[in-house]
């Protein structure tokens, strides 16, 4: 592989890397706003459920009953969200992983092109010496 050829391909595997990476902070902060959420659910259920007025008619009783079984019911949808935003951010982590595997396989190939280019460019500046040596040897 050519070295432009190897330098574009590390700057794409960059790229895609960085993007991996803002992916995951991306999802990190859903997840965070997601628990942010359930948590003043579940804040509100046990207010609710704490005050207690005195004594309730029927109807009250089943009012109030509902009201708490329907506070309920939105937390544990919003404790769902969280797992699902969990599971976002731990697939985000294992592609930008997976991306961070690529970029450093691709920079070490460019490194050992590098070398590889640096030392045959050694080799050629040797045999030009070697060359000029023996030319100047025959002069003299």
């Amino acid at each position: 592989m050519s070295g432009d050829r190897i330098a574009t391909v590390v700057r794409v595997r960059r790229l895609q890397e960085r993007l991996a990476r803002a992916e995951v902070g991306r999802s990190r902060a859903e997840l965070a706003a997601r628990v942010g959420h359930e948590a003043v659910l579940w804040s509100a259920v046990a207010d609710r459920a704490a005050t207690t007025p005195g004594a309730l008619t029927p109807d009250a009783l089943r009012s109030r009953r509902a009201m708490l079984a329907g506070g309920v019911a939105g937390a544990r949808r919003a404790g769902l969200g969280v797992t699902v935003a969990q599971t976002a951010v731990d697939g985000a982590m294992e592609r930008w992983s997976a991306a961070a595997q690529r970029r450093e396989g691709i920079e070490r190939l460019a490194d050992r092109a590098a070398e590889a280019r640096q030392a045959e460019q050694a080799r050629l500046d040797n045999l030009e010496l070697d060359d000029l040596v023996i030319a100047r040897w025959k002069r003299t």
